[in-house]
């Protein structure tokens, strides 16, 4: 089954969700209205969030005004992709990326407004283009963010960039060498980075494991999607609807589309094999490292949002679970499947430690 992209929602009136004639509110500059009267109507439930919004993005306004009338407009020509090297930007970064944070806090939540999370990405793009040294920690939001996009290839070959070399300690930013993000069209079959399944603290970030997880189980999805597809349509349509058939349940994130499309029932099969395996390792990986993780996971997401503290006080710990699925949540929630998936690749391991 593909991932359904419509669980988050298109340009459409906030009240009646009539496409019509729409006008943007103003103020958070995401929610739109076909008329004066229905955002009359919705302004007590929209007024704090916009108001949040607003607040944010304006802060984030002042901060890069200051920065411009200390430094000057030549800032942004000299200094792109060293922001994060000199301390008098980073109260404009952690600003701007507080922005962002907004938009899909208050409006992109599960099945929330697909328009804010488009708007968070660029913003922390270009933040990442600014700094990618990324001192206030964008990476994470936007490697969810992507997944929830339906950007999957993209997601992927993110955060194995991260694993593999921007997140290995001694990595020199400042080396003119260094090239971000050099992972491109990495194949989502292959066997996760040797990092991810550390049971030690010393592996990457669980925010990374977590996304690899969901990366897998979507995929994991998609294959079963494919290979369903494959064998109850053969010989009951021509065989062009049925690879439109089968196109629609891969989806088309995925670099290796082609190859999979010419698989044959049993290699994809193969396939699916290899990637639960790399899901229930990557899942002992994080239930190993901290319990919370997939017990919050199962029970419906993070109830409470904790401020970030300093790694070596969060390990294990379930404010560090609560930080994680803030964004990595509602991935798993839009990704119909996964979550009975994970539940049921994770049994025989409980069934054998019960023995």
């Amino acid at each position: 089954m593909k991932w359904d992209q419509s669980v988050l929602l298109p340009r459409a009136c906030e009240v009646c969700q009539s496409k019509e004639k729409l006008k943007r509110c103003t103020g958070c500059q995401v929610v739109y209205y076909c008329s004066r009267a229905h955002q009359r109507s919705d302004r007590a439930k929209h007024r704090e969030s916009c108001c949040s919004v607003e607040s944010t993005r304006a802060t984030a306004d002042l901060e890069e005004a200051a920065l411009r009338i200390e430094i000057g407009d030549r800032l942004w020509e000299e200094w792109t992709g060293e922001f994060d090297r000199y301390e008098e930007t980073f109260p404009y970064l952690i600003s701007r990326h507080a922005f962002a944070q907004m938009l899909f806090m208050h409006f992109g939540g599960v099945g929330g407004h697909r328009e804010s999370l488009s708007l968070a990405v660029s913003h922390m793009e270009d933040i990442l283009r600014l700094g990618p040294g990324d001192y206030s920690g964008v990476r994470f939001d936007l490697s969810f963010l992507y997944l929830r996009l339906g950007r999957d290839q993209e997601a992927y070959d993110f955060v194995k960039w991260w694993i593999t070399t921007g997140d290995i300690p001694g990595y020199n930013w400042e080396d003119p060498r260094s090239s971000m993000l050099e992972a491109k069209n990495a194949v989502v079959l292959e066997d996760p980075p040797r990092r991810t399944l550390c049971r030690a603290c010393g592996g990457p970030d669980l925010r990374f494991v977590l996304l690899l997880a969901i990366v897998k189980a979507r995929l994991v999805v998609n294959l079963i999607a494919l290979q369903n597809a494959t064998r109850v349509l053969r010989g009951r349509m021509p065989q062009e609807h049925i690879d439109m058939v089968r196109g629609h349940a891969l989806g088309s994130s995925y670099a290796c589309r082609g190859v999979l499309l010419k698989c044959t029932p049993r290699q994809i099969s193969a396939f699916i094999r290899k990637a639960k395996g790399h899901l229930q390792d990557l899942c002992y990986a994080l239930e190993e490292r901290n319990t919370y993780y997939l017990e919050m996971i199962f029970q419906g997401g993070p109830l409470v949002l904790f401020e970030p503290l300093p790694p070596e006080k969060t390990r294990g710990s379930l404010e560090e679970a609560q930080i994680g699925l803030v964004g990595g949540y509602p991935a798993w929630a839009e990704s119909p499947g996964t979550i009975r998936l994970i539940r049921s690749l994770m049994r025989p391991r409980e069934g054998r430690s019960s023995e």
